[in-house]
């Protein structure tokens, strides 16, 4: 014959159903199984059915107070594999100083404990945690604008022959934009000036023109050491006859 008893866990209530066994003039309780928290919907479906079972024999107080359940029921605890198959998680066996472990495959989690009700707390502890992280909003950041480059369109450019002193050829080549301004690119050649704008810029097209007429080199002033000096005319001073 069984009947239900309220274990007091940690403040808690749980029910179990146990079976009385006689050992010769002592009567024991036998752990048959757990049926949940007491007021869980779970553990009051089992209750019922325990109570509308023909086995269902209640003792003359089937509620047991805290310290009557410590001093004078001896429930047999649940084994590991007892545990897992109750709570539907997997027993992993007994870890040396710990206790049995289980895995909970709901979360993947591992946990411990050596009571159906210790499991049972921190495999829902754990579950609650996992269902809040998976709740949170994860803030995903904005992504960076992406920076387009503008390829240079090719330009239409001009090489000028222009006057230059200082050198020897009595000119230069200077390359202008086709608005008229300047490129600060210059050398004595067209091939060479051509060949710098082609290096560094898109030339779409480029056009030669001649400024000025080019002054003979042998006309130009010239440098005398450190002093900058022009050809000079020698001129006599005039005499004043005295009368």
């Amino acid at each position: 014959m069984t009947y239900i008893v309220t274990k007091i866990i940690k403040g808690n209530p749980y029910l179990y159903e146990v079976r009385s066994e006689r050992e010769g003039d002592r009567v024991r309780q036998v752990f048959v199984r757990y049926l949940g928290r007491e007021g869980s919907e779970k553990a009051e479906r089992r209750a019922a059915e325990v109570r509308a079972s023909e086995e269902y024999s209640p003792p003359v107080r089937e509620a047991v107070a805290p310290s009557e359940v410590e001093t004078e029921t001896l429930v047999t605890p649940p084994t590991g594999e007892a545990i897992a198959k109750e709570l539907g998680i997997k027993y992993d066996g007994i870890q040396e100083g710990i206790g049995m472990q289980f895995t909970d495959p709901q979360t993947g989690s591992t946990t411990y404990g050596n009571t159906l009700e210790e499991v049972e707390a921190r495999i829902n502890d754990m579950r609650e945690k996992f269902a809040e992280a998976e709740i949170k909003p994860v803030e995903i950041p904005a992504p960076e604008p992406e920076i387009i480059s503008t390829p240079a369109e090719a330009k239409d450019y001009i090489i000028k022959k222009e006057p230059e002193p200082f050198l020897p050829t009595g000119f230069k080549y200077m390359v202008y934009q086709s608005d008229g301004t300047p490129m600060y690119i210059s050398g004595e050649t067209q091939e060479e000036v051509e060949g710098k704008l082609r290096e560094g810029h898109k030339v779409a097209s480029v056009k030669v023109e001649v400024e000025a007429e080019v002054a003979p080199v042998a006309d130009l002033p010239t440098f005398e050491g450190s002093m900058f000096t022009a050809p000079t005319e020698i001129v006599e001073p005039e005499v004043t006859p005295t009368p």
